[in-house]
C-alpha cells in the first residue's frame, strides 16, 4: 500500500491505522526515513516565511544563508529531536503503565506527524492569508491541536493505554504548561 494511501485511510480509523503500522513493524530505517520526510515537508511549507525572514537581514545572500540554515535543521536536527522527543514520550509512558517499547513510541511518534504533514502544509498559507496577530496563529495551533489527537491514538495504541481521550488530555495539558510561559516570554507579557 501506498503512503498516500496509507495516510488517507488513517484519518478514518487512527487506532487501526497504528495498529497495522505495530504489526507491519516497519524497520528503523523506515522511520528515519519518516523523520526525513517530515523534515523536509516541513521546510518546503515554510519556504515562505524563509522568504520573509531573508528579506529582514541585512547580509549578502540572505535567503541562501536562511534557507541553508533551515534545510540543516530539517535534514540533521529534527530527527534527532524527534528521537530524543520519542525517548521522553517512552519515559513518560512507562511512569503512566505503559506496556510499549521504544521502537513502539518511535513509531507512534512519527507515524503520526506522517498523518499530520498535511495539516502542517495548508496551516502555512492559510496562516499567511490572515492578518497578522491571533488570527494568524489559529490555523497552527488548530494543527497542533489535532497533532495531539492524532499522535494520543497512537500512543494509546503503542502503549497499550485504553483511552486515548484521556492520553490527549495530559498531553494539551503538558504542551499548554510549556508553551504557555514560552508564548509569554515571546510577546513580553
Amino acid at each position: 500500500m501506498s503512503l498516500l494511501r496509507e495516510v488517507a485511510g488513517a484519518y478514518g480509523d487512527l487506532t487501526g491505522s497504528m495498529q497495522r503500522q505495530l504489526e507491519a513493524r516497519p524497520r528503523e530505517a523506515r522511520l528515519l526515513a519518516y523523520a526525513f520526510l517530515i523534515g523536509l515537508t516541513g521546510f518546503v511549507a515554510g519556504l515562505p516565511a524563509a522568504v520573509e525572514q531573508a528579506r529582514s537581514l541585512d547580509v549578502e545572500d540572505a535567503l541562501v544563508a536562511v534557507l541553508t540554515g533551515r534545510l540543516f535543521g530539517a535534514i540533521f536536527l529534527l530527527p534527532l529531536f524527534l528521537y530524543a522527543l520519542a525517548l521522553t514520550l517512552r519515559g513518560a509512558a512507562r511512569v503512566l503503565g505503559g506496556q510499549g517499547s521504544g521502537y513502539d513510541t518511535r513509531l507512534a511518534l512519527f507515524w503520526a506527524l506522517v498523518l499530520s504533514l498535511p495539516l502542517v502544509v495548508f496551516a502555512g498559507p492559510l496562516a499567511a492569508a490572515l492578518p497578522a496577530g491571533i488570527a494568524a496563529a489559529l490555523p497552527g495551533l488548530v494543527a497542533f491541536g489535532l497533532f495531539l489527537w492524532i499522535l494520543a491514538h497512537c500512543l494509546s495504541e503503542a502503549e497499550s493505554f485504553h483511552n486515548p481521550r484521556r492520553v490527549f488530555a495530559v498531553l494539551a495539558g503538558v504542551s499548554c504548561a510549556i508553551g504557555a510561559p514560552i508564548m509569554l516570554g515571546l510577546t513580553g507579557s
